[in-house]
């Protein structure tokens, strides 16, 4: 049964952007994880490597660096899904200030 509920689960989104960008709009439900400021790597060990994440940012530069060094450290499903337009339209969340 917890081996379901996993993959039910709802991914967990993370904009890796600065919090000024993400003050100028972010996808509703998305944590704030700054690349730039040095948050992911310390954001890691905290993390659960066995869910899922979708990562994006202004251009899709800093989430694919994100999800890659997630994807160094064993995390199975860390995805890099472009900016911030980009991933409101592949997971069909809304854009909220």
């Amino acid at each position: 049964m917890n081996e379901a509920h996993e993959r039910t689960a709802e991914p967990i989104i993370i904009d890796t952007r600065t919090p000024a960008e993400f003050a100028e709009g972010h996808l509703r439900g998305a944590r704030l994880i700054d690349f730039n400021g040095g948050e992911i790597e310390a954001a890691i060990p905290g993390l659960d490597p066995a869910a899922t994440y979708l990562l994006y940012c202004r251009s899709g530069n800093r989430s694919g660096q994100a999800a890659a060094l997630m994807s160094a450290a064993g995390f199975t499903s860390a995805t890099n899904i472009g900016s911030l337009a980009e991933a409101a339209e592949s997971t069909g969340i809304d854009i909220v200030r």
